[in-house]
């Protein structure tokens, strides 16, 4: 999953020197799909944007179990497997792109991984 390893710490990014302009983009998109499989796996943790203020890496993923911080249970950790597998199957390395004019978002592409995880009601 794109920047997937720098979004779990605070020295991702080069510090925070270097945050893609996409970056919370893809970290939301990466955070429903981590957490579609950690629910199907039955995990107590989950995934959470989160905004880290101050010095260092802003474009953070923290782990949390009843809103508290937590270590990924072996269940998020097959979840994050297969969000890795499930993101390189299906190309979503494509499904974010920076412009001039800001950043897109392939929409049809998401939309089949909303509908294909069950993440969105499909069209009737």
């Amino acid at each position: 999953m794109n920047y997937w390893n720098d979004f779990l710490t605070k020295s991702g990014f080069g510090d925070g020197n270097s945050v893609p302009d996409d970056a919370d983009v893809i970290r939301d998109f990466c955070v429903q799909i981590v957490n579609h499989f950690a629910n199907k796996f039955g995990s107590k943790v989950e995934t959470v944007e989160f905004n880290r203020g101050g010095l260092h890496n802003w474009c953070i993923v923290v782990f949390v179990d009843n809103d508290q911080m937590a270590a990924p249970d072996d269940e998020m950790d097959k979840a994050v497997e297969a969000a890795r597998s499930y993101w390189n199957e299906n190309k979503l390395q494509d499904l974010v792109w920076v412009t001039d004019d800001g950043v897109s978002v392939n929409n049809e592409l998401w939309n089949m991984v909303m509908v294909d995880l069950n993440l969105a009601p499909t069209a009737a």
